[in-house]
């Protein structure tokens, strides 16, 4: 999502690798924050605080993208209708195409982002 957005994440994701740093990677499958005023009742499931990708496609896209990053390591979501497809998305991992990575970035344009940047 920072992707589509003021070029946020691969501005982070170069200067973590010039660095020679490690990358943990979080919130691969999120979307977006929920709409201002949305009660816990209206969500699908009250224990997120945010908008998940849909299931399965959008979401097993972000993880591949995720994954496709140089990434040290990436956190399986806790929602526990995404773990088993976080772990099978893993297990058979294939980099994400550049066609693939167009339609992503453009299914996040008008995404909020869960963690503001500036």
């Amino acid at each position: 999502m920072l992707t589509s957005q003021k070029n946020f994440g691969p501005r982070v994701i170069a200067r973590v690798h010039e660095k020679g740093a490690g990358m943990l990677a979080i919130k691969a499958m999120a979307r977006s924050k929920w709409p201002a005023g949305m009660d816990k009742a209206q969500k699908p499931n009250p224990k997120e605080w945010y908008e998940p990708c849909s299931l399965p496609e959008q979401a097993a896209l972000a993880l591949r993208w995720t994954l496709s990053q140089r990434i040290t390591a990436a956190i399986p979501p806790g929602d526990e209708r995404y773990f088993p497809l976080a772990m099978y998305v893993a297990q058979n991992f294939q980099p994400i195409t550049p066609e693939e990575e167009k339609h992503l970035i453009a299914s996040a344009a008008d995404a909020t982002p869960i963690f503001p940047h500036g």
